[in-house]
């Protein structure tokens, strides 16, 4: 791989980003993309901010920015570069050639504004508070990243960082900006607190040619990504200009500085209060999912992507009330104009982001390749029914499990701890029951009723024994742990079986 040879550290020149078992530098990831894994490695979080970094230079690359063609046209161009299997370099070339010295991180020629970064920041007392270093919380310091303990940061794990910290960060740290003059609302990272949809394919060019979609329409214009703009006098001047499709992947939070010391050695950002930009400014996220409201639909804890499909078919005028969840990605995937992602046997990463005031920030990542099947008519109706069968089984599970808590007189009060208690049996019965989920939505007859609930009651057993088996010890529970389990077994069985398996469990409790 490309080495820094020359002092300073250049995005476009020298390797930092992780995929497949080394780093690539921005130029050698579109440039060999052809031969590359389809998803970069590192961190979920720090995957989708690579994509979302890639993919308005992929728009230029390919051409496919042209605000004057059709749907129609644009899926037919589209396809001809999935034919061709890879990017033209002579096209990555010239374009990156127009921009290099808009990305380097550090150490560039003096007149130039380093990549990402505030350089008004640097008039910033450093402040222990403000090292936004990922692996510890501070003050207002945000966890973000790889939980290891660093003192120093290479440059490649510092750019990683810094892009992680302006998609996600929560929120500033001790100091105010230096020219904000304290008007105008905060806001944190764009993809703080949502949930995400990106096409994978068997290739990084194949993946990054599926992102592309059309112009949204009404008043939206392709627009420009940050670094083909002038930098910005003063970043915490409020944005009054709707922003364009490529801004807003490409994302914009100019409030952060690497910190550095005198040797040189990178140690941390400085992150600082400032408006940023309001998100009412920019058009839809593409891959962002947005409820009715146009609203990010935030990920529930503990809830995995494909337990929240529901939401992605049910139809507002048949459940009045209901909110749909929509991103522009599925209606280009699943439309009349496009089937190539189904042709090319695309899988799909939903990347959500779960992050409270508690600092606790973490990703996950949910992969299947039978997401576009949600939005057929029957296996909707399929996937309704197995969730609707599956939360009755997780509230019946959840019931029998309190009983046993109340019986050692060790329940906790707040509703909080009660969570706690039940999150291990949730966490066990869901992971057990996805598997049945995407077969009774892709199989060509599903699951027949009576599968369906033998293998929820037997997912539902195990999440039970997760939560109450440490308790079998205590007498004042054996008992409850016997008499749930019954019941959970004998739930919606034929009236003999549940009579056979009684009479079986009072024999093996008499012995």
């Amino acid at each position: 791989m490309t080495s820094t040879g020359e002092t300073g550290f250049n995005l476009v020149r020298d390797p930092w980003i992780p995929i497949g078992s080394d780093l690539v530098s921005i130029r050698e990831a579109l440039a060999e993309a052809h031969q590359l894994p389809g998803w970069p490695g590192g961190d979920f979080g720090l995957a989708e901010t690579v994509i979302r970094l890639l993919v308005p230079m992929v728009y230029r690359i390919t051409g496919l920015d042209d605000a004057a063609i059709g749907d129609a046209e644009f899926a037919e161009r589209q396809q001809v570069c999935f034919e061709q299997g890879r990017l033209r370099e002579d096209a990555i070339d010239n374009y990156l050639d127009q921009y290099v010295d808009r990305f380097w991180l550090f150490d560039g020629p003096s007149e130039l504004t380093p990549f990402a970064q505030d350089p008004s920041l640097s008039d910033v007392p450093p402040h222990e508070a403000s090292k936004a270093v990922t692996a510890w919380a501070s003050g207002n310091n945000p966890v973000l990243g790889p939980h290891t303990d660093t003192a120093e940061l290479s440059p490649d794990l510092a750019a990683q960082r810094l892009l992680v910290l302006r998609a996600y960060a929560w929120g500033g740290l001790h100091t105010k900006h230096p020219d904000w003059k304290g008007q105008g609302k905060f806001l944190g990272g764009p993809l703080r607190g949502t949930m995400s949809v990106h096409p994978v394919g068997s290739t990084l060019a194949a993946t990054l040619l599926s992102h592309l979609v059309p112009l949204p329409g009404g008043d939206t214009e392709f627009g420009s990504p940050f670094w083909e703009q002038p930098p910005l006098p003063n970043p915490v001047v409020p944005h009054t200009k709707r922003a364009g499709l490529l801004e807003q992947i490409a994302g914009r939070q100019d409030k952060t500085m690497l910190l550095r010391t005198s040797d040189g050695k990178i140690t941390g950002f400085t992150l600082a209060e400032g408006p940023g930009v309001d998100r009412r400014l920019f058009c839809d996220d593409p891959y962002v999912l947005l409820d009715s409201d146009h609203e990010p639909q935030k990920p529930k804890a503990n809830k995995a992507f494909w337990r929240e499909s529901e939401g992605l078919i049910r139809d507002e005028r048949n459940k009045p009330g209901r909110r749909v969840v929509q991103a522009r990605i599925l209606d280009w995937a699943a439309g009349e104009n496009s089937d190539l992602y189904i042709s090319e046997r695309f899988s799909w990463a939903v990347v959500s982001h779960l992050g409270d005031r508690s600092k606790d920030l973490q990703w996950a990542r949910n992969v299947t390749p039978h997401l576009l099947r949600l939005f057929d008519r029957a296996a909707g109706q399929k996937a309704q029914d197995f969730l609707s069968a599956a939360d009755q089984a997780e509230e019946r599970m959840v019931k029998q499990i309190a009983k046993v808590w109340h019986a050692t007189g060790q329940m906790p009060g707040k509703a909080a701890d009660k969570a706690a208690v039940y999150l291990p049996a949730r966490a066990e019965f869901w992971r057990l029951a996805e598997y049945d989920f995407w077969e009774a939505v892709t199989a060509r007859d599903g699951l027949s009723q009576e599968n369906r609930t033998g293998r929820l009651r037997t997912h539902a057993l195990a999440g039970f024994d997760r939560a109450t088996g440490h308790l079998t010890r205590d007498q004042r529970a054996l008992m409850a742990i016997v008499e749930s389990r019954r019941w959970i077994e004998g739930w919606e069985r034929p009236r003999s079986v549940r009579s056979e398996n009684q009479t079986s469990d009072e024999k093996e409790t008499a012995t």
